[in-house]
This record gives C-alpha cells, sequence and structure tokens, in this order.
C-alpha cells in the first residue's frame, strides 16, 4: 500500500496575512500543493502599497520572486525535434506549473477594478509587471500633484 507524503505545514502569523494561513515548507517545490493564502485586503485603485506589501510578504515565504521579477524561464522545447513533435522540455512544464500557480493567485488578490488591467497577461511576470507600472505612473502623479497643491498653498499664505 502506498502512502502519501503531506508537505510539511508552518503555522505563520503576521499581521500582513491572515492570521489562520497555513504555509507549505518553503523549499524549492513549495507551489506543488499551490498557494493558498487569502490576503486581508484585494487590490484596488487606493490600497496598492498596503497590497504590495502582503504580496511581497507571501512571494517571499514561498521564494517565487524569481518568477515575477526578472524571470528566468527555461526553453520551452529542448530541441527542434521536440519542437516540431510539440514535446515540452520537463524543466518547462515544471516551471509553467509554478508560473500559473501563482499567475492564478496574483488575480485572487486583485478586485474586480482593477483586473481589467491585467486582461491579456499569460504569466505572472506580466501581471507584476502591468500592476507595478500603472500603480507607479498613479503614485508619480499623484506626488506631482500635492507639491503644486503645497506651492500654491505657500503662494496663497504669503499674499
Amino acid at each position: 500500500m502506498a502512502t502519501i507524503q503531506q508537505p510539511e505545514q508552518t503555522p505563520i502569523r503576521n499581521a500582513t496575512v491572515d492570521a489562520t494561513t497555513i504555509l507549505p515548507s518553503t523549499n524549492k517545490d513549495s507551489t506543488k500543493s499551490g498557494l493558498t493564502h487569502s490576503l486581508t485586503i484585494k487590490l484596488d485603485e487606493k490600497n496598492f502599497l498596503l497590497w504590495s506589501q502582503q504580496v511581497n510578504d507571501v512571494i517571499t515565504a514561498h521564494k517565487l520572486h524569481r518568477f515575477v521579477v526578472n524571470p528566468d524561464i527555461p526553453l520551452q522545447f529542448a530541441s527542434v525535434t521536440d519542437r516540431l513533435d510539440g514535446k515540452t522540455s520537463d524543466e518547462y512544464q515544471r516551471w509553467l506549473f509554478k508560473d500559473q500557480t501563482l499567475f492564478t493567485w496574483l488575480l485572487s488578490t486583485i478586485s474586480n477594478i482593477v483586473l481589467p488591467r491585467v486582461l491579456n497577461c499569460k504569466h505572472s511576470h506580466e501581471i507584476w509587471d502591468k500592476i507595478h507600472k500603472y500603480f507607479n505612473s498613479v503614485l508619480k502623479s499623484r506626488a506631482h500633484q500635492l507639491r503644486f497643491e503645497l506651492k500654491n498653498t505657500k503662494k496663497l499664505a504669503r499674499s
């Protein structure tokens, strides 16, 4: 009779992650059981910094930054023959499984208001890039607007 080995579970108590979350061990195959974290918030137009901190904590805990920051994507086909036969490499299949697990989890952390911004994404690094580019531009615009308002407030106070 075969025995099924369960992944090692480590409870985590962290203010940025739901206190009942159980993390699988953070070895290189930590996504085999899937990402089951439920964040306390979903990304919307006003909470990017808070969302980003929570998501980064989970990605760091699972050692998954290599999927979203400068991803090292293995070759899909090991040879021309494999390409013609449509046989993807084992390394690519493992990468794709982990990437799609992270991709699905990232989508689950985004509100319906923000989801259209990542509509055409196919991989986790694409979601990561689009979200960060968009919200960095929003934050820069807001900082510029606040500086402008501050200058005008100072000018009005002098007159």
